[in-house]
Parts: C-alpha cells; structure tokens; sequence
C-alpha cells in the first residue's frame, strides 16, 4: 500500500507489474478465457489492468484519473468490478463509463453516466456529510465476463490524495496495476509505504516502483530445452520508456517474466517512425520460440 500525505517534496511514480507478456493495456485484456494461467488457480477475479494516474496542479486542484479493467469468473467475482466513485462538494465527476464484454472479448453493454445510480454515501444519510457515491450494479447474464471502468474525478483540495492498494481482496488475481502521482504544483508530498517488501515491490529508484510476476513453467519428463530466446534489454531515446525481456532455465523449470517502463509518455511527431521500430522489436521479441525436444 502507499499512501501520500501532504508534507514533504517526492514526485513519486509507482508501478505495480504483475504480468508477463500483458505489460500493458492490450486486446487481449478484454479476453476472460485469455487471462494468464498462472492467475487462475482459485480465483474469482483477475485485474487484468489497473491505471491510476493522479494530476496534482495546484493546492485547490487534483484531478484522479482511472481505468481498470477486471475479468469475473463467478458470482463471487462480481463485488471486484468495482465501478463506483464517490465525490462531494469538495470534488466533481467529469467523467463515469463502463463497458461490459462477453467471455470472447465481444462488447455487448456500454454504460454512460446517466446510467450509473446515484446515492448518499454515508448508510442512512446525515444532514453533516455530503459524502456522494455514483455506481453501476451489473447482473450478468453468463460467466466469465470482463467488465472496463473509466473515470475522472476533480478535486478542488489536494488534502486526501487517494492511496494505492493493488489487492483489494482474497481470491483476486493481478495482472496488471500501475499507480503514479504527476506533480505539477510544487506542493511539497511525503510518500508513505506500507506492505511493499510482503508483495515483492522492487524500489528501481526514489520515486519508482515496480513489481514483477515470474512465469514458471515445467519441462516435462522427456522433454529437453534445445534452445531459448536470448535475454534482452532495448531502450528508446534516452530510457524514456524501456523494455526488459528476460528467459533462463532453472532445473526442471523455465523462467520467463518481461516488463515494459514509461518514464514519459509523449511521444513527439518526429520520434513516430524510432518509436514504431521500437515498439515492432518488443512484438518480435515476444514472438520469440522456446524449443524442445524429446530426449
């Protein structure tokens, strides 16, 4: 978990990988039958891509954006979908959406604002809390279903910046969350870090994390490794974003994990053509073959 508290000066960016080849948002998300293996034993749910960026831009002004995207495989899985936010007079919902996706990816329900039920966020209301909730109550016709939640929320205080907990039950697979704080202000922030060693976050530097899921994969008997793609590190103009691709054999197991870092997201007209070099290598190197053999 990391929680910002208003203080101390730290641009932080956090990202939390928990994916092999599904470093990023990809069509395959959408897919609930294509969902990592290694996540599916005894799950409800699988996060197969969480986003929140946080915009602070001055002291009365923070804007929280989400994207998530969770696959629910049983009725048990339903409370993870988690397409609600809350607001009050102190913030404002600029954006409410979902979209609903069958077991094949296919779109078969988008859900605007409108849609969403709108409720006092306090049980039994109170005339001292103005404490709001917006949320869509989805009944599913069949499992798996994948559900997408995007949002915007304006914050006119930057008080109570939101924290970051990237496993919000039991049960919950993650394949993909990531956390960042964009400090446009100057407003000095202190980060507060709990539980981060328990889930395996790696701090790569002050103001970045990662944390990485490991494939491992058993060779079977009478099976041999021939050959293995080769492990491979590619930047793109001056680290700006990073791809890190690694592949080894341990004993009877194959190790493979492969990660993807965006320090900086804009991607200027005239870097197009590097970037899609760039971008073509990381498909190639995924397309790579492991080869074995009977012995």
């Amino acid at each position: 978990m990391v929680s910002p508290l208003s203080c101390k000066i730290n641009i932080f960016s956090c990202f939390f990988f928990l994916s092999f080849f599904s470093f990023s948002q990809t069509p395959d998300n959408y897919i609930a039958l294509l969902a990592p293996q290694d996540l599916m034993t005894k799950v409800n749910a699988i996060v197969r891509y969480d986003n929140q960026r946080i915009e602070i831009n001055a002291i009365d002004d923070m804007v929280v954006h989400t994207k998530r995207i969770v696959s629910i495989y049983n009725k048990y899985g339903d409370k993870h979908a988690n397409s609600l936010e809350f607001y009050s007079d102190n913030s404002s919902i600029k954006t409410i959406e979902a979209r609903i996706y069958d077991s094949a990816g296919n779109e078969i329900r988008k859900i605007k604002k409108n849609d969403f039920t709108d409720n006092s966020a306090v049980s039994g209301g109170t005339l001292y809390s103005d404490s709001r909730i917006k949320y869509y109550d989805y009944t599913p016709i069949s499992y798996p279903y994948t559900i997408e939640f995007i949002s915007e929320v304006r914050h006119n205080t930057t008080a109570f910046v939101p924290q970051w907990r990237p496993v919000t039950g039991y049960f919950l697979g993650i394949e993909h969350a990531e956390y960042k704080i964009e400090n446009h202000s100057g407003i000095p922030l202190k980060i507060k870090k709990e539980n981060i060693d328990n889930n395996q976050v790696v701090e790569v530097s002050e103001n970045h994390f990662t944390d990485k899921f490991m494939v491992n994969s058993m060779i079977l008997d009478g099976n041999d490794v021939e050959s293995l793609p080769k492990s491979e590190g590619l930047e793109f103009k001056n680290s700006s974003v990073t791809f890190t691709y690694l592949v080894q054999q341990n004993g009877n197991y194959l190790q493979l994990k492969a990660q993807l870092d965006i320090e900086n997201p804009l991607i200027l007209p005239e870097d197009y053509k590097a970037f899609k070099a760039f971008y073509s290598r990381i498909v190639e190197k995924q397309a790579e073959q492991i080869v074995l053999t009977k012995v």
